[in-house]
């Protein structure tokens, strides 16, 4: 099947990663009006379209195997981001805190946190012994590979006439966190937690 003009680019821009509503709101509805052909293009690749109409954003799944292999045989066409046990743990965090602030803000659609209130929510399941230094690089890390997922986005960043204040960046707690961190993966993860606190204090 050959690209059009009118849905074309919107395949191209779903190639480089999430397709959100708020940011591109005119190709997310091409996306929308297009929504049939554009399946039928990603089949023919081994790609399934996923959109989330009322969260506002879509993405592409790669057709794979219980063993993680492409089906038929093709080239994998999508960066592939495995987590780390300190990424899930975060995640996992975020998506808490995100169902928790829907429940409490039913009429609000952004969700804003700042890296320290983050800090604050990782460090119950650090020593605190830790040492603070290596820490704020630690969740420092974790966001910005976070944000490289598009799983939450960098709203504001200390300008240069902050640079010598302590460096409080917000960020976007996005709604596509649940595609990643579903209740299976939530549950399962729980409840290794558990087991390694259990472990730990044992």
């Amino acid at each position: 099947m050959d690209m059009t003009t009118e849905w074309g680019n919107v395949c191209i821009r779903l190639l480089q990663g999430p397709l959100f509503r708020t940011e591109t709101p005119e190709q997310f509805k091409t996306l929308l009006d297009y929504q049939q052909k554009i399946n039928e293009y990603f089949s023919v690749i081994a790609l399934t379209l996923h959109i989330e109409c009322n969260e506002g954003y879509a993405f592409l799944i790669e057709n794979e195997d219980e063993d993680e292999n492409i089906i038929g045989g093709g080239l994998r066409l999508l960066r592939k981001f495995p987590l780390s046990y300190e990424q899930s743990l975060l995640l996992v965090l975020l998506r808490e805190e995100l169902d928790k602030f829907e429940i409490t803000h039913p009429t609000s659609h952004t969700f804003i946190l700042h890296e320290s209130q983050i800090e604050e929510l990782l460090e119950v399941h650090y020593s605190a012994h830790q040492d603070k230094v290596k820490f704020k690089d630690l969740v420092s890390n974790l966001l910005n590979s976070l944000a490289q997922m598009d799983l939450i986005k960098a709203i504001h960043r200390p300008s240069s006439s902050d640079l010598g204040k302590t460096a409080d960046r917000e960020f976007e707690i996005r709604t596509i966190i649940r595609a990643k961190i579903n209740a299976e993966f939530l549950t399962e993860f729980k409840t290794k937690l558990e087991t390694l606190q259990g472990e730990h204090h044992a």
